[in-house]
């Protein structure tokens, strides 16, 4: 009886050895299969296209922000960054933490937005992290812009949010046209007229300055003005306010219109009664109503300010 007892005693010990063996092997099964998870900073870290942006995210020290709350990415790829002027990762890591913190905090939206519901907001502003704002539009194919900049790839989706590619880096808009106009080297012209006008022309000063409203300038460059008779922009400064308020609202067009808004056919000016003619069709043109066939063709597009836009042309719309 005493050797029967020990031998159940000793093949319960081996039943509970072996339960346990079972126990763990089961758990370290279950650790194996586990999903991990995949937030917005997860899946920017896992994918090879990414590889300046995952940078970026670890030198302003906005991992933890974008694995938590519901949000939206606008993630532009390594080709975008190159693009943008930044040939590697260490074109980011060269420049303040704080500096590359507040950028990528404008490609990050306050809540998780498909593309069809960022496209909702046409022609509006949406909320991102940095607070400054950011501008929709929608053009005749379809696709979303935001500033200007095509949404590339869409709804890719993380554990706490939306991923949407962009063609290059958004960058923030904090100047009005007037103070845009002063940062653009090939505008000098341009700004001495528009100061020079507005000094007569409330109307002038208002479509300049005012943070209510939103008009699209036709910019024309220095050397257009140099073709009309103005050799410095000093001249520009002396020259009849009236004459050059009339000019300049023939060349201003009530709304934020980019480049990719533009369709061929006529849009009224800020000149009351008057009129431009757009053609799209190969480049973008402008013709006004007295320039006979005097064509100003458009360079550069899409120079965002808080209160409209501007886009550079080659000749004034006058006679």
């Amino acid at each position: 009886m005493k050797k029967m007892r020990v031998f159940g005693s000793s093949l319960l010990k081996l039943f509970v050895v072996a339960l346990l063996f079972v126990s763990v092997s089961a758990c370290k099964d279950k650790d194996k299969n586990r999903v991990k998870p995949m937030t917005i900073a997860d899946v920017i870290a896992d994918d090879g296209d990414f590889t300046i942006l995952a940078a970026a995210i670890r030198h302003a020290d906005l991992g933890d922000a974008l694995r938590s709350g519901s949000l939206t990415l606008l993630a532009p790829n390594d080709a975008a960054f190159r693009a943008s002027g930044f040939a590697d990762a260490g074109a980011i890591t060269s420049r303040p933490s704080g500096e590359i913190r507040d950028l990528l905090k404008y490609h990050v939206l306050t809540t998780s937005q498909s593309q069809a519901e960022i496209a909702n907001a046409n022609g509006k502003t949406i909320p991102n992290l940095a607070e400054k704002p950011s501008y929709v539009t929608v053009n005749g194919a379809g696709e979303v812009l935001i500033n200007g900049v095509r949404i590339i790839q869409a709804d890719r989706k993380a554990d706490n949010g939306t991923i949407h590619v962009v063609e290059r880096v958004l960058q923030p808009i904090s100047r009005n046209l007037v103070e845009e106009l002063k940062v653009q080297s090939n505008l000098t012209f341009a700004l001495a007229a528009a100061e020079r006008a507005a000094e007569a022309n409330s109307t002038l000063r208002d479509i300049f300055t005012s943070p209510n409203s939103q008009y699209t300038f036709f910019a024309p460059n220095n050397q257009a003005f140099i073709n009309e008779g103005f050799p410095t922009a000093g001249s520009l400064s002396a020259a009849d306010k009236s004459y050059l308020a009339n000019i300049l609202l023939n060349h201003i067009v009530p709304g934020r219109l980019l480049a990719n808004n533009l369709t061929s056919g006529d849009l009224a000016t800020a000149a009351p009664g008057k009129s431009v003619k757009v053609e799209t069709n190969n480049g973008i043109k402008i013709t006004a109503k007295n320039n006979g066939a005097k064509t100003a063709n458009v360079g550069q597009t899409n120079i965002l300010a808080t209160n409209g836009v501007i886009h550079v042309i080659d000749r004034l719309l006058v006679k």
